[in-house]
């Protein structure tokens, strides 16, 4: 006895398995370019608007080496590094998300959900209230204080994942 998804492969059909996987990786297309095409018209509207607005053939012109002195200046000592670092930190910060619900194995889990965030800011409280530091000691503080909760909630779910509930 041959299977229907056999029959329908001999036949010049494609598997239902293979129907899905193809849509999905039609859709996964249609998303990454969509959101790329949004990030390009995102950086290119940031590089344009500003105190010293650029018409896009402006922008054009002076991103292909063109353009005036100021130009040159706003776009790529003022702007485009900004742009730059815009889209590193949403980067970094989709990256730390995913990570954080694949440790904890939960697709809700974010920092302000379970906890980290507030760590963090109890550590800069402390920092800012008791030892009175600022600056970029207080930023290593806070860091440190959502990186106990980190890993305390993390020890916390080891446990927890083998069995031993502690009493």
């Amino acid at each position: 006895m041959t299977s229907p998804a056999r029959l329908a492969r001999t036949a010049g059909q494609k598997s239902p398995v293979a129907a899905v996987r193809a849509r999905v990786r039609r859709r996964r297309l249609i998303v990454t370019l969509g959101v790329t095409v949004a990030v390009i018209v995102v950086a290119a509207v940031s590089l344009s608007i500003g105190d010293y607005a650029l018409a896009p053939a402006d922008l054009w012109r002076t991103l292909w080496g063109g353009g005036s002195r100021v130009e040159g200046y706003v776009v790529f000592q003022v702007r485009a590094p900004r742009v730059a670092m815009a889209l590193l930190v949403g980067a970094c910060l989709g990256i730390a998300g995913a990570l954080l619900q694949t440790m904890l194995s939960n697709s809700l889990a974010c920092p302000d959900l379970v906890g980290i965030s507030g760590g963090a800011g109890v550590a800069a409280v402390f920092g800012l209230l008791v030892l009175g530091i600022s600056g970029p000691l207080l930023a290593l503080l806070a860091f440190g204080g959502g990186l106990v909760v980190a890993t305390v909630l993390l020890l916390a779910g080891r446990r927890a994942s083998h069995g031993s509930y502690p009493v």
